[in-house]
């Protein structure tokens, strides 16, 4: 493992010292009210994409601030597509089947010839067939989540009538999808910062939010999230020198599939060899308790990950009524995440960070940009607070609740200076 053993040794024992010395260093009394600030401002854009002013506002609101508070702050473009869908036809022997989900990539070139259908009627650990030119008719009996795992063309979930009549008719016929719609181009942008000092030998920790907005001006979702980062950011750059290098990333294009996470796990992948923990913030302002979902990918999820298409791999979009699915790394991170990955060291942190800050908080699944980061092998948290509505108008700073932020806020500053990580 390197040098992992010996610089993790010393950085326990340092982040150890650290700690002593600085849980007394609370943070400043008006936390709250200056992240309830950023919200506002935020807020105030509108809806917040890249295709609108309002996202080189954001953009610019929060590259400021950085620099405000004395960090290194700069900005990564990276380009991305969308698929505009209009509807999709899938048709055999001159006869149109009805389907309720369709799994594709229509970033590929489109399908313009007959291919063969492929009857799924057995379960998935027994599937030995190559499935890769063909077309899959799957039932609903069929887990939704599993079925990424199939590599086909297209994957068409039907009725469970219509699937036994298609099984008993024994079709061998060959079949033609088209879809409807068209690609469009996109640029975005995260924000990247890190504290002026730097600690060399010393592990990287990325606390992360996206910056981006769904149907509403997002103060929950996420604003909530970029304000809290901000204030952690300047309470930080304050501090004394520590043992841990803290990088800060503010993700676009979060809301269009989790693509600011992924264009900057394909640019800085190497960053990842000395990093030892992130810590997402999305969706923080709720009323209920803080929940917190960790997960450290394995190899075979990692390699899984790794092999889909290229063409893919910075675009995803979902149809919203759910008739068609873009089998993406979004969609293929969050299946790895149907059930809760407790990893001990972090388990540790978590219950000596909320004894010391004294709150409380609850394990649970919260999806967002950490998901997409676990694919560098490095361990995440997500940390959630429920309790509003997301993607909607009425996201407004009135339904945000200050003392979540100041919770969020405190349990983070003391995950980071009480962790004692285990690098292997």
């Amino acid at each position: 493992m390197k040098n992992y053993v010996l610089v993790g040794l010393f950085c326990v024992f340092a982040i150890h010292c650290y700690s002593q010395n600085n849980n007394s260093h609370d943070l400043p009394s008006s936390f709250g009210d200056s992240c309830y600030e950023h919200i506002k401002e935020l807020a105030s854009y509108g809806i917040r994409t890249t295709d609108l002013r309002s996202g080189l506002k954001t953009v610019s609101y929060i590259t400021s601030k950085f620099r405000e508070n004395g960090l290194h702050a700069s900005i990564d473009t990276f380009a991305y597509k969308s698929f505009k869908y209009d509807s999709a036809a899938l048709s055999y022997d001159n006869q149109r089947v009805t389907f309720s989900t369709l799994f594709t990539n229509p970033y590929l070139e489109e399908v313009d010839s007959a291919l063969d259908l492929y009857i799924l009627n057995t379960p998935l650990k027994d599937l030995k067939d190559t499935l890769s030119d063909k077309i899959v008719i799957a039932p609903t009996s069929y887990s939704f989540f599993d079925l990424f795992k199939i590599h086909a063309k297209a994957i068409v979930i039907v009725t469970d009538s219509l699937h036994r009549k298609l099984e008993k008719e024994n079709k061998t016929s060959k079949a033609f999808l088209k879809l409807y719609g068209n690609i469009e181009e996109h640029e975005a942008y995260n924000v990247l910062a890190h504290l002026n000092s730097f600690t060399h030998n010393a592990p990287d920790i990325l606390i992360s939010a996206h910056w981006d907005s769904k149907v509403g001006p997002g103060a929950d979702d996420n604003a909530s999230g970029i304000s809290v980062m901000l204030e952690l950011a300047k309470y930080f750059q304050q501090q004394d020198s520590i043992p841990i290098n803290l990088k800060f990333i503010a993700f676009g294009a979060e809301e269009v599939g989790m693509l600011g996470s992924q264009a900057y796990l394909h640019k800085h992948s190497a960053e990842f060899e000395n990093c030892v923990l992130n810590i997402n913030l999305d969706a923080i302002g709720g009323h209920e308790d803080i929940m917190i979902e960790t997960h450290q990918s394995s190899k075979e999820d990692i390699n899984a990950f790794q092999i889909l298409p290229s063409t893919i791999r910075f675009c995803s979009q979902t149809d919203e009524k759910h008739r068609w699915i873009l089998i993406s790394p979004e969609l293929y991170a969050t299946i790895l995440f149907t059930g809760m990955d407790k990893i001990t060291w972090i388990d540790k942190t978590m219950k000596r960070a909320s004894a010391n800050a004294n709150i409380n908080f609850r394990y649970g699944l919260s999806d967002g940009d950490h998901r997409i980061l676990s694919m560098s092998g490095i361990p995440v948290i997500g940390i959630n607070v429920p309790g509003n509505r997301y993607h909607v108008p009425g996201d407004i700073p009135e339904t945000v609740d200050k003392t979540s932020l100041t919770n969020v806020g405190k349990l983070v500053k003391d995950i980071i200076t009480n962790i004692k990580y285990d690098k292997n």
